[in-house]
């Protein structure tokens, strides 16, 4: 788990370096990746129209993992529910997560069939302590 001084101190970092824009895409944006977890995404994104500006995404998905049993590792009714139910935990957590994005003045959205949750906001200063405390994901186990 990262600590806000270490975000902060990433996040600088980011900042500091020379953007690359990626040419091939029609937004010629630069995206660094500021922290993750199994759960989350932190991106830092620059746009080449507006350098100064910054935005900070979060993007929040499932992660990979199956609770129906294979062949390899086969799990028993019981171990499925306890799994399935220990997930669903975790993702209510991140939901909360992006709810106090959202009360904080993120925009939130869906995106794509695999129901990403994407949480952004621009600034045109450095952002304060309190956003980087509200960076940091929720500890699942």
């Amino acid at each position: 788990m990262v600590d806000i001084p270490n975000l902060q101190s990433r996040f600088h970092e980011i900042i500091k370096t020379e953007p690359v824009y990626d040419t091939h895409t029609e937004e010629q944006e630069s995206v660094s990746i500021l922290y993750k977890t199994n759960w989350a995404r932190i991106l830092v994104v620059r746009k080449s129209e507006d350098p100064q500006s910054i935005i900070i995404e979060i993007e929040v998905s499932q992660p990979y993992s199956s609770v129906f049993p294979n062949s390899s590792s086969p799990l028993n009714p019981r171990q499925t529910s306890n799994k399935t139910r220990q997930i669903l935990e975790q993702f209510i957590e991140y939901i909360k997560y992006i709810l106090k994005l959202e009360a904080s003045g993120f925009f939130i959205d869906f995106v794509g069939k695999d129901c990403l949750i994407l949480a952004s906001r621009h600034f045109k200063e450095m952002p304060n302590a309190e956003i980087f405390e509200l960076l940091l994901p929720p500890l699942v186990k």
